[in-house]
């Protein structure tokens, strides 16, 4: 999987500009499309690729730092970030306290992989069998569908990784008819559904 070889890149660097500092990474990736909607049709098309990280001290009660400077000077700037909330911490400190086990861990198999080369070909679809129920309604509508892959990875710098990549369809509509206006999203991690 091409994103997860990315992202643990992207941990490793972090891991090694932190040097020996007590540190837990949360990464959140996004990759997909995000189609808006008219009755008239397709008015928006575009890919996102998207990719978030929390940096936290492995003390207690330290804070965190949120960004999506993956070069080497944004991980910079967040890891100096964290360290200046969390003043009077020496470097050195390690974490003495032990990697929760992985068996603390739900483990969810939602994982429902699909082409994302397709995303365009699924709105296409889902969009025209709504535009027509809602103009069978002779209502008008406006909204939006995005399906993509999400991928979630956490490690600490004790060595412990977690790796769980899911897919999510999220699709909204907006409705109005005559002086009336609705509003329904609906979500789902399988594409099929």
């Amino acid at each position: 999987m091409a994103m997860r070889v990315e992202i643990e890149k992207i941990a490793k660097r972090i891991f090694a500009l932190a040097g020996k500092m007590p540190l837990r990474v949360f990464i959140r990736a996004k990759k997909g499309g995000l189609i808006r909607f008219t009755n008239n049709g397709i008015h928006q098309n575009t890919f996102q690729d998207l990719l978030h990280y929390n940096l936290h001290s492995a003390r207690e009660g330290a804070g965190w730092v949120e960004s999506n400077g993956t070069s080497e000077a944004g991980i910079r700037t967040s890891l100096e970030k964290l360290k200046s909330l969390n003043t009077g911490f020496s470097l050195a400190e390690r974490q003495s306290s032990p990697p929760p086990s992985r068996a603390s861990f739900l483990k969810k198999k939602e994982y429902f992989s699909f082409p994302l080369e397709r995303v365009p070909e699924m709105a296409a679809q889902t969009i025209e069998k709504a535009v027509n129920l809602i103009q069978n309604e002779k209502a008008s509508a406006n909204g939006y569908y995005s399906a993509y892959e999400r991928f979630f990875y956490w490690a600490d710098s004790q060595g412990f990784k977690i790796f769980h990549p899911s897919t999510a369809v999220r699709f909204g509509v907006t409705l109005t008819k005559g002086s009336g206006k609705g509003y329904f999203s609906f979500y789902h991690p399988d594409s099929r559904k």
